[in-house]
């Protein structure tokens, strides 16, 4: 009796698909939480906000980035303001507390 791997060739890549889908699924998944952690944050002088994929990169009076969809840009960076842009990355990169609601103090009942 052959083994399942000396099967004949027309078997085996349907059984490797089936196994390959979810491994391939898994790995998007895990790809696209790491995109979503790596993400930073560029606040315009005008308050509006670009989410970037990954870290900026100042060359010369540009801000050289990734956006969330993958494209690459620049835009000046007198545009940018940059303690905004440290902090509101910060906050997307640190870990969000729950949110405890405070109970209404409870009477005894009798």
């Amino acid at each position: 009796m052959e083994s399942p791997l000396h099967s004949s060739p027309k078997v085996l890549p349907a059984r490797l698909r089936r196994l390959a889908s979810p491994l391939i699924l898994a790995a998007c998944f895990a790809g696209f939480a790491a995109a979503a952690a790596g993400a930073d944050v560029l606040v315009l002088r005008d308050g509006s906000r670009i989410e970037t994929q990954g870290k900026w990169e100042q060359k010369g009076r540009q801000l050289v980035f990734k956006t969330s969809t993958g494209t690459l840009s620049a835009i000046r960076a007198s545009e940018v303001d940059l303690a905004a842009s440290e902090k509101a990355t910060a906050e997307a990169v640190a870990p969000k507390a729950p949110e405890v609601k405070a109970e209404a103090a409870k009477r005894p009942v009798l």
